[in-house]
């Protein structure tokens, strides 16, 4: 059985492993809203994003991906989903 320790150890692993890659919108978006379609998701994730001041570039993006760059500021901002 793993201690607590050991099971935050690896959760903070692999969070970190998440946010080092580069994320679809809508998967990203999926992630913050499970129960939601895809597009759905990503509107609702876009509208979250344009309302904050220092994420509303991100909702204006054309690109459909974000780099591990944003995805932290995504995270620092919203937090983890």
């Amino acid at each position: 059985m793993q201690s607590n320790h050991n099971v935050l150890s690896e959760a903070k692993r692999q969070s970190r492993a998440q946010s080092q890659r580069v994320w679809g919108r809508s998967e990203l978006a999926q992630l913050y809203f499970p129960q939601l379609q895809q597009k759905s998701a990503w509107q609702k994730l876009k509208s979250w994003l344009s309302i904050n001041p220092r994420l509303r570039l991100l909702a204006s993006l054309t690109r459909r991906t974000f780099t591990p760059a944003e995805v932290a500021l995504i995270y620092a901002e919203l937090g983890e989903p």
